[in-house]
């Protein structure tokens, strides 16, 4: 039995630098694994972060100064809105050459299409913002109406004084209202200032005028009134702003975190490549780029009627 021992021993001796050697050996397989996996566990956090960061950088962010705030009003003031029409076409031309030139014809019709509501989209953010800086000048104006009506001796006289209470946009009407109203008569100007304007707070702040230019007794409260409604207004514009068309470029970054994965996978797998350039997969891309205009024009009609 002790002879047998020392046998033992030796075997377990022998045995152990074998193991320690296939330890060895197995370490680096198993850290070069581990370091081929972390990148692609990394690509994938930090493209869902980034997608993340995409769809909600909005309410993320601290928001804007009040300096900045005003100087993108008055930046927004003096911008026109672009032709619906013509920036949806243009966005959906290029979006539908870029399919057509990387996939094929049938990707390039839901390319366009997509790209078209994703420009519209983004013009009914621009458009908001125009409308919540045009109502600002209204509220502004009218809130020096109301002021010059209860110490003016007429209403030329308060028109002249509020007029250069008026800024941005209405500046030049609110001028051209006080001219009209010394050469033509205080109801032709302000029939002309509310056809010029075109919006209902406009149309109200013409009544006003046009009934105190016939004479008409307390019109100093129904300027009051017209300014109450041009603040509710800008409240309105204002809160639609904030929790509609703010959120519009949400919708353009949903579309290009989507469309951004879909080319990653078709360049990075060569199947995947292949099926998307069938015609199976074409028609799958035709179908979902019109799916993905049509859910955005489902959202944008609306809110373009309201903002327009």
């Amino acid at each position: 039995m002790w002879a047998a021992a020392p046998s033992a021993v030796a075997a377990a001796v022998v045995d152990v630098p074998s193991a320690v050697v296939a330890a060895v050996v197995d370490v680096p397989s198993a850290v070069v694994a581990a370091v081929v996996d972390v990148p692609s566990a990394v690509l994938a956090a930090v493209g869902a972060g980034a997608a993340v960061a995409l769809l909600w950088w909005s309410g993320a962010l601290p928001g804007p100064s009040a300096a900045a705030v005003r100087l993108r009003a008055e930046k927004m003031r003096r911008r026109r809105v672009p032709n619906a029409g013509a920036a949806a076409a243009v966005a959906g031309a290029a979006a539908g050459a870029v399919g057509a030139v990387v996939i094929g014809p049938l990707p390039a019709v839901g390319a366009a299409a997509a790209g078209a509501a994703c420009a519209w989209a983004m013009l009914v953010r621009v458009a908001s913002r125009r409308a919540v800086a045009g109502a600002a000048d209204m509220a502004q104006f009218c809130s020096g109406l109301a002021n010059q009506s209860s110490v003016a001796a007429t209403v030329e006289d308060a028109l002249r004084r509020a007029a250069p209470a008026a800024s941005g946009a209405l500046a030049g009407p609110a001028a051209r209202l006080v001219a009209e109203a010394e050469a033509f008569g205080v109801a032709e100007a302000a029939a002309r200032f509310a056809d010029r304007i075109g919006t209902a707070t406009s149309r109200r702040i013409a009544a006003v005028v046009a009934m105190a230019g016939e004479g008409g007794s307390g019109w100093a409260h129904l300027a009051e009134v017209a300014q109450h409604m041009a603040t509710e207004e800008l409240a309105t514009r204002q809160h639609f702003h904030r929790r509609v068309a703010a959120l519009m470029p949400q919708i353009v970054s949903a579309v290009a975190v989507a469309v951004a994965a879909a080319a990653a996978a078709g360049l990075l797998m060569a199947d995947v490549g292949d099926w998307f350039r069938s015609a199976d997969g074409q028609l799958v891309l035709l179908v979902t780029g019109l799916l993905w205009a049509g859910i955005i024009s489902r959202v944008c009609s609306p809110a373009w009627r309201l903002v327009r």
